[in-house]
């Protein structure tokens, strides 16, 4: 199944890319009297569609659909939140206006982040968060040598019943175990 979410995720991506970038230069694709329409989108906006803080907003599906290519946790959670925003913002965006082609490919837009997002919340997919992975050391290694810090030695036999330990007194004075294993000053 990872496969295809990819599929979906690569053509949703490259429709938005096309939409956004490749439509404005071919207007050769459009009527005259369509081109004329179109000027007036926009008309009755509550909003300034021409803001560069809403042209920023439109940029938002790029990375989301990035980090779901990678089943990045974070992505589908920006996704959701820019077709949330983009729903409720068509109310303050005034009228729209759209050829053919720019309608074919904001359908196509639609359907394939909406199975995206579909498929991101109710399936089994592994999606991926950011965690942060512990450096391993070899026993009697302190994570801090080096850096000015000393080592009381009394880590290198025992290094895993320190593992969950934020941080606790070793038992000689002034040192202090902390979650790296490492034997600091206190």
């Amino acid at each position: 199944m990872t496969k295809q979410f990819k599929i979906l995720v690569v053509a949703a991506l490259v429709f938005q890319i096309v939409e956004a970038f490749l439509l404005p230069k071919l207007p050769f694709l459009f009527s005259a009297y369509t081109l004329e329409l179109m000027k007036y989108g926009g008309h009755g906006a509550r909003v300034n569609p021409t803001h560069p803080i809403v042209h920023i907003f439109y940029l938002l599906p790029y990375p989301a659909l990035v980090a779901l290519y990678f089943l990045r946790n974070w992505g589908r959670y920006l996704l959701l939140a820019f077709i949330t925003i983009a729903l409720f913002g068509s109310f303050f965006l005034g009228a729209s206006i759209s050829g053919p082609p720019e309608t074919f490919i904001s359908i196509a837009i639609t359907l394939l982040e909406g199975a995206i997002l579909a498929l991101a919340f109710l399936s089994p997919l592994k999606f991926r968060s950011v965690r942060f992975r512990r450096r391993r050391f070899k026993s009697g290694q302190s994570s801090m040598r080096g850096k000015g810090f000393m080592s009381c030695g009394c880590c290198s036999g025992n290094r895993n019943s320190m593992v969950n330990a934020t941080a606790r007194a070793c038992g000689k004075s002034g040192f202090t175990h902390s979650i790296l294993d490492a034997c600091i000053t206190g």
